[in-house]
């Protein structure tokens, strides 16, 4: 039975202290082919584009030169983020994430957005 609490208590902190790593304000490094380290941007960035995902459960970003806003909700599985768009239109994309304290990469068909 104690083995069983420690578990359960040790998968809870685990996945609470990864999501905390996900809540952030993060600014666009870049938008690349994941087979790609150095190229152009697939799209065009300012020093201004960010991500904003909340405790809340809902995320924003902008990308000001594309015109792009988009906000709506998140849910972290494992190292998958699914983020279920509100607007500019309603869908559900799905991306495969690694993160550190200063970086966060959101994979989705062999695109990397840093």
């Amino acid at each position: 039975m104690k083995k069983n609490l420690l578990f359960i208590a040790f998968i809870l902190i685990t996945s609470f202290t990864f999501s905390q790593n996900v809540i952030s304000k993060w600014n666009f490094k870049s938008i690349l082919p994941d087979s790609i380290e150095n190229g152009e941007n697939l799209k065009l960035l300012s020093d201004n584009d960010f991500m904003q995902i909340n405790e809340d459960g809902s995320f924003y970003y902008q990308i000001t030169k594309e015109n792009l806003i988009a906000d709506g909700t998140w849910k972290l599985t494992k190292n998958n983020l699914s983020l279920h768009y509100k607007a500019p239109k309603d869908t559900i994309r799905n991306y495969r994430i690694t993160t550190n304290e200063k970086s966060l990469v959101l994979n989705e068909n062999g695109i990397d957005y840093t």
